[in-house]
């Protein structure tokens, strides 16, 4: 059960039932997904979350479980994760939880663990993260406050979760399809595109500092790569490429109407141990923020002239402040890690990596 969905069905009891209206709101999200009206979906997103205000923590930890679903569902996995962690710490900030908000903690943490499972280079941070999912329910066995579900329905479910924590163990890594350079494994599956209304995406050599403006609209592009509405082979300056997936092991990327999006020239080796290559070009999301083991486009102030491709990671500091690292992961040990607290203004994210076109040949 490592599907973030499933884990949602097989650990899911509705501890934290929503009003009424959040629930007829979380079943028009969901009629209006699976008729592929993504924008509809979004616009009542917004809905729900501005409906959760008045909702103690623990509820509104769920309508952030159930933001979470909707974008998993609409294949926009960084922002369901961005709802599950924002869902985990307030659940983690409740000083005194009850068996729901701890039995609901210990779901989002094993649905968090899917999605790293998922992920290239964050299997560590998924066994962590299932390890913690764990102890929470082995805690709720032995609570004497422990009601429904009984303790029984709980060391159930453990000794499940148990069996898929040990499968997962002895499960063997990805098949290495390419080397970087050293011999530095990569696995990067091959995905078709799915581009939806969008006809074209735009290709720039490089994002010059301030190249985005706060409306979104970025810098000249040197050319453009015309979409098919199912494409597995793309045409940039006239050399047929293929798209392999950056973000975990689907097979399929989507782009939605509503977001925007653009393809960068790599020139640097910063981030050759991820299967980027000089060379290669790169396909971003634009957006302005990002999560745990992103590969994002940013811009750091008087540093670099241009936007630079980057992982994002977040750490807690000694004093318990949270702290952002922009990590290259290369062979060229030149290349040095950045370091910002969280509400730096030193850097900006100027866009999210979906995938990586190579040529074909």
């Amino acid at each position: 059960m490592f599907d973030p969905e499933s884990t949602y069905q097989w650990l899911g009891r509705d501890n934290v039932p929503l009003d009424f209206a959040s629930q007829e709101l979380v079943k028009s999200i969901h009629t209006s997904i699976a008729a592929g009206d993504f924008d509809r979906a979004l616009d009542l997103l917004d809905d729900l979350k501005a409906a959760s205000g008045r909702l103690d923590d623990c509820a509104r930890a769920s309508v952030h479980i159930e933001c979470a679903r909707a974008f998993q569902q609409m294949n926009v996995p960084e922002q369901a994760i961005q709802e599950l962690e924002t869902a985990a710490r307030l659940l983690d900030g409740i000083s005194y939880p009850s068996q729901a908000c701890r039995h609901n903690l210990a779901m989002v943490n094993w649905m968090l663990g899917a999605f790293f499972w998922s992920t290239p280079g964050q299997r560590q941070i998924a066994i962590e993260t299932w390890q913690h999912s764990l102890d929470l329910f082995q805690t709720l066995i032995h609570d004497p406050n422990t009601l429904d579900p009984a303790p029984m329905w709980y060391a159930v479910r453990l000794a499940e979760m148990k069996v898929h924590f040990g499968q997962a163990m002895q499960s063997p890594q990805p098949i290495p399809v390419s080397t970087g350079p050293g011999g530095w494994p990569v696995s990067l599956p091959r995905v078709v595109l799915q581009p939806g209304s969008l006809k074209s995406i735009a290709v720039l050599g490089n994002i010059p500092a301030g190249g985005f403006a706060p409306s979104g609209t970025g810098p000249q592009p040197s050319s453009r790569v015309r979409l098919q509405p199912t494409g597995d082979e793309f045409l940039i300056d006239g050399i047929p490429h293929h798209l392999f997936n950056l973000r975990g092991n689907e097979q399929i990327i989507t782009l939605q109407s509503s977001f925007q999006y653009y393809i960068l020239w790599v020139q640097g080796d910063s981030m050759d141990m991820t299967g980027i290559q000089p060379g290669d070009y790169v396909l971003l999301r634009y957006q302005d923020s990002a999560v745990y083991g992103d590969i994002v486009a940013a811009e750091i102030l008087n540093v670099d002239g241009e936007a630079t491709l980057k992982s994002f990671t977040r750490i807690l500091g000694t004093h318990g402040e949270e702290i952002v690292l922009l990590l290259p992961l290369s062979n060229n040990q030149e290349h040095q890690p950045f370091t910002f607290t969280i509400d730096s203004q030193e850097f900006f994210i100027r866009g999210v990596a979906l995938g990586v076109f190579k040529p074909t040949a």
